[in-house]
């Protein structure tokens, strides 16, 4: 699943690349989607590193997956921010770029919304048989929420 996400934000970042008309303007978005990976992406993540760490340390020589990370709603909580974020950049350009806006804005809220309400789920879920149903949409909807995510980003940073 990382690496379909991995592969996806690859290769748009090269679809983009190629798309841009100067050397300068390379450059600038380069270093926009360094900041958007390095200083959102990575950071939002930081906790659940930590936590799987803090796991593994209590874990007695059985180490824990990484579904006994993601399965607390955690991971909800992070795509909600990283699609907040994005839909925050692509949502506040000019008037000219109004189809992308609607279209990567929307999707970046409905991400959100979805995440919200998975979030909610497993906090409120007494039934452990549901919880690995749950654990498993956040880890989908934070892969599809980073595509879409850095999609708006690199599309907010052309239309600027």
């Amino acid at each position: 699943m990382l690496f379909v996400v991995v592969a996806a934000l690859v290769l748009l970042s090269v679809y983009v690349w190629r798309s841009m008309p100067t050397a300068a303007e390379n450059q600038e978005l380069a270093a926009r989607m360094a900041r958007w990976v390095i200083f959102t992406v990575v950071l939002s993540i930081i906790p659940l590193i930590i936590d799987y760490l803090a796991a593994a340390a209590h874990a007695h020589g059985n180490l824990p997956g990484p579904s006994e990370v993601y399965s607390k709603g955690e991971l909800c909580l992070t795509t909600t921010a990283l699609a907040g974020v994005a839909a925050g950049e692509i949502l506040g350009l000019s008037e000219r770029a109004k189809t992308p806006k609607i279209i990567l804005g929307g999707l970046c809220v409905i991400f959100s919304v979805c995440s919200i309400a998975i979030y909610g789920m497993i906090k409120s879920n007494s039934d452990p048989l549901a919880l690995p149903t749950f654990a498993q949409a956040s880890v989908w909807l934070f892969g599809g929420a980073l595509l879409i995510s850095t999609s708006t980003i690199a599309v907010a940073e052309l239309q600027k």
